[in-house]
């Protein structure tokens, strides 16, 4: 794993860098007057190593090796940002500044990384990201999102939505197309055997549901894990924005697909005709004879078609930003009310009927992700009630220097209502399955 420590940029790396910037055109015209045809790292890489030798360019703190590649991600790739950009075990980048700059790992962990040398060295870095999407931020245009290949999202902002000083401020989002397995979530405690089952049984038998929780509290990877856990015959259709982070084709050992997955992706364009949004994707669904939809988060008007294609009898999953299961069906509302503006009541009403579970995750003070409650919503007399069905409860926190500890367990609160059994019943869930469910822990 990389060393993130940080080391600073001593005004001595600044004139080894400044020096070879100097020199770089000479180095760039001995690098393709070579006829090496690999990767254009791998071909610089060397020959800052011989201009280091052969001016013996040292700087104290760093070895030969770690100096090399500073120097170059530097000078072709995005400086400080290239570590981490590269490393499996990073979720993301946040930028507060030029010169501060925060890495979180999946593990929910985070730490602090060398800045850049300067808020202009900082937005510099920033556009060249940027221009590998064709994407451009400036002072006219000073707010840009990305996406990045297959796995970067990045939002930027720059000069004057920010203080000159600042440079650049953005979020680099890393997407992981791994999906966790059940013994990842049982080992680190994220939930219980019977949680994990229930919620597996429900998206299986007809139930859709709402994952929700603020940024970076899981609800993706969870959303990949229950649908990883779909029998194979079944027609799973995903709807991502931009770029795809889930994966969920299985293969057999002579890598033949088993499963029904299509991976669908939005496509953005200023024509409006060639704008294929999240909402246009989910209306085209039932064509598609999707028996399990998911959107991978709804933020706009796909809430509504999304809604509608539940309310068909379709079993949706989906995630959303929010901090209870209340505040789900209230997000969800609005959003719908994009679409149709019906009075609030009313929306909420057709938010809860089509998503009666709601499954609440949270990154605690430990920085481990946890189910904090699974809520099932029943309408009666025209308003919702929301029955706890799991919880986790925090029973102390032990601090230890610097470092604190969340001790908690999960609890069974309350049995999911008879309706929802019935309903799960019309979609097939056996006796013993629900026998199975209930003897669990």
């Amino acid at each position: 794993m990389f060393d993130y420590r940080r080391k600073g940029y001593q005004p001595e790396y600044t004139e080894i860098l400044q020096k070879l910037q100097k020199a770089q055109n000479d180095l760039f015209w001995e690098i393709n007057q070579s006829g090496v045809r690999t990767d254009k790292k791998e071909r610089i890489r060397p020959y800052i190593r011989k201009y280091l030798t052969d001016h013996q360019i040292s700087l104290t703190g760093f070895t030969e090796n770690e100096l090399v590649e500073r120097l170059l991600n530097d000078l072709e790739c995005f400086s400080v940002l290239t570590p981490p950009l590269e490393d499996p075990n990073v979720e993301g980048i946040t930028v507060n500044s030029w010169e501060d700059i925060r890495v979180t790992f999946r593990t929910g962990s985070s730490c602090k990384i060398d800045g850049f040398q300067s808020s202009k060295h900082a937005i510099d870095i920033i556009r060249r990201l940027l221009q590998s999407s064709n994407i451009t931020i400036d002072n006219a245009v000073p707010m840009a999102e990305a996406s990045i290949g297959n796995n970067i999202r990045i939002t930027a902002l720059q000069a004057p939505l920010v203080d000159e000083d600042v440079g650049v401020c953005c979020y680099i989002r890393k997407l992981h197309r791994e999906t966790w397995k059940r013994e990842n979530y049982l080992d680190s405690g994220f939930a219980s055997d019977s949680e994990l089952r229930f919620l597996e049984l429900a998206i299986r038998y007809g139930v859709s549901m709402l994952i929700v929780g603020k940024v970076n509290s899981g609800k993706t990877t969870f959303l990949s894990y229950l649908l990883s856990t779909v029998p194979n015959e079944k027609q799973v259709v995903t709807i991502e924005s931009g770029a795809r982070e889930m994966d969920l084709v299985k293969r057999d050992p002579s890598n033949r697909v088993i499963n029904n997955v299509m991976h669908l992706i939005t496509r953005h364009s200023k024509l409006d005709e060639q704008n294929i949004t999240q909402e246009k994707l989910v209306e085209k669904v039932l064509r598609l004879n999707g028996e399990i939809v998911s959107v991978a988060e709804m933020r706009n008007e796909e809430a509504y078609a999304a809604q509608e294609q539940s309310l068909t009898g379709v079993s949706v999953l989906s995630t959303a930003h929010a901090g209870s299961p209340r505040q789900a069906h209230k997000r969800v509302a609005d959003l719908c009310r994009k679409r149709f503006p019906v009075d609030l009541q009313s929306a909420i009403m057709q938010a809860c009927e089509a998503f009666p579970i709601v499954v609440f995750l949270h990154a605690l003070p430990d920085n481990r992700r946890r189910i904090m409650e699974v809520a099932e919503c029943i309408t009666t007399s025209g308003k919702p009630e929301y029955r706890t069905l799991y919880h986790f409860d925090i029973e102390e926190n032990i601090q230890n220097g610097n470092e604190l500890k969340v001790i908690g367990r999960h609890v069974k609160k309350q049995e999911p209502s008879q309706e929802l059994f019935e309903h799960m019943a019309r979609y097939g869930l056996s006796k013993q399955e629900l026998s199975d469910w209930k003897e669990r822990k």
